[in-house]
């Protein structure tokens, strides 16, 4: 048996203040789900102890995220009063990535110059990728919102059930992206903004594909209601990248959490490559590397790598076409080079002021322009394959620098 705090006691309308509702909702809450335990009087008067103020505030968040009450309630109140990390490696199998041979790596070092260098004197850390989501229209804005809640809320339920899965919590928030023609409103996505910026035009591109298409790819042919756990592990790291690139796409879309991405934390390669392997399983899609360092310094900085990677990935893998594979190779101390192995006949590369080009030239400190001519980003065929790559700055993180704790399927 637990003993409840005596210290601390609230009367309802305290409670409720903390959490901007009404003392008549919070009753109707205490009625309905088990959340609160509030003490009472004898005179018939509720008293809260700092446990259930700890509990008010936890649920006014997660409303604030897009949850419903009814979601959180499912997450349980012991899950609401602790301090949650992702743990999302436990679900899945391990995955073994390939190491580079020596032949692949003499192929890689020679798709382009082997003497590019860093051009800039401070980290570029992913910022400045970003626009207002007041430049949209307000049509595109609620879809942007709607996505980006069903998205973030999704992976919020997965971490506070700490594995418990309450599948039907669960796979009703992910429902959600199918319902009302959501999906033919998201590939509408941008008609109603007319804007020739083509940040605001990136951001929106991203907004309906990035992450979130490679997620849909991955559910065709998959009973959403059905998934193995290692098939919902890779759906809900889906969502979570998703929902970051969004937030590096449009700088106040989540401003608490954009926050909290802007916080140092060292990313690690293998763990990136790992994610990317496993939302192609049975398709003979393969990842590798012989590095073993990190190459992001923090959560916004990941999230402009995985703009470009998933924009490079669906241009370099075609829909339902087996093959392909992303190998990563060290040139040098500054750079690392990320070579696609495309299954189409031809790979579109992205235009000066397209974001994939726009982020490499500010990882490493030149223009759009030069980026593309002096190879930092290209595409060639090379003994009958089709490549294309790009290069990021390596990361040697400060001793006082930890590791990011949200990195899937470890290292």
């Amino acid at each position: 048996m637990t003993l409840k705090p005596t210290t601390g006691l609230y009367r309802a309308r305290t409670l409720a203040a903390a959490a901007g509702i009404s003392t008549n909702l919070l009753r109707a809450w205490e009625r309905r789900y088990p959340l609160f335990e509030p003490e009472r009087q004898p005179s018939q008067h509720r008293l809260y102890t700092d446990q259930d103020m700890a509990v008010i505030r936890r649920v006014r968040e997660l409303l604030d995220s897009g949850l419903s009450i009814g979601e959180i309630s499912a997450l349980g109140r012991e899950a609401l009063l602790s301090q949650h990390q992702p743990r999302l490696e436990s679900s899945a199998s391990p995955l073994v990535l390939d190491p580079l041979t020596p032949e692949l790596e003499v192929m890689l070092a020679d798709l382009a110059p082997r003497d590019l260098r860093l051009h800039r004197s401070s980290r570029f850390a992913g910022e400045d990728l970003g626009v207002s989501v007041r430049q949209l229209h307000p049509l595109d804005l609620a879809n942007v919102f709607r996505l980006y809640q069903i998205l973030k809320g999704a992976y919020e339920i997965w971490i506070y059930m700490e594995q418990r899965l309450v599948r039907e919590v669960l796979q009703g928030r992910l429902l959600r992206l199918f319902e009302d023609g959501f999906q033919a409103q998201l590939q509408m996505l941008g008609a109603a903004t007319d804007s020739s910026d083509p940040m605001v035009r990136s951001a929106l591109e991203d907004a309906k594909g990035g992450a979130l298409a490679v997620l849909f790819d991955y559910l065709k042919g998959r009973d959403l209601e059905r998934l193995e756990s290692s098939e919902l592990h890779v759906v809900l790291t889906l969502a979570r990248d998703h929902a970051k690139m969004m937030r590096n796409a449009f700088s106040d879309l989540d401003e608490a959490v954009r926050e909290a991405d802007e916080s140092p934390k060292a990313h690690s390669l293998r763990p990136i490559l790992k994610k990317l392997a496993a939302y192609r399983p049975g398709q003979n899609f393969r990842a590798g590397t012989n590095f073993e360092g990190s190459v992001s310094c923090r959560c916004l900085e990941t999230s402009a790598l995985d703009r470009v990677t998933y924009n490079f990935l669906s241009r370099a893998i075609a829909p339902g076409q087996p093959g392909g594979g992303l190998w990563v190779s060290q040139i040098n101390d500054q750079l690392c080079r990320w070579a696609f192995e495309c299954t189409g006949t031809r790979f579109i590369m992205p235009e000066a002021d397209e974001l994939p080009v726009r982020a490499v030239a500010m990882a490493v400190g030149v223009t759009p322009e030069e980026a593309l001519s002096y190879a930092y980003l290209g595409s060639v065929r090379r003994t009958g394959r089709l490549w294309a790559w790009f290069h990021w700055p390596l990361f040697v993180p400060p001793l006082d620098v930890p590791h990011c704790q949200c990195e899937p399927l470890g290292h």
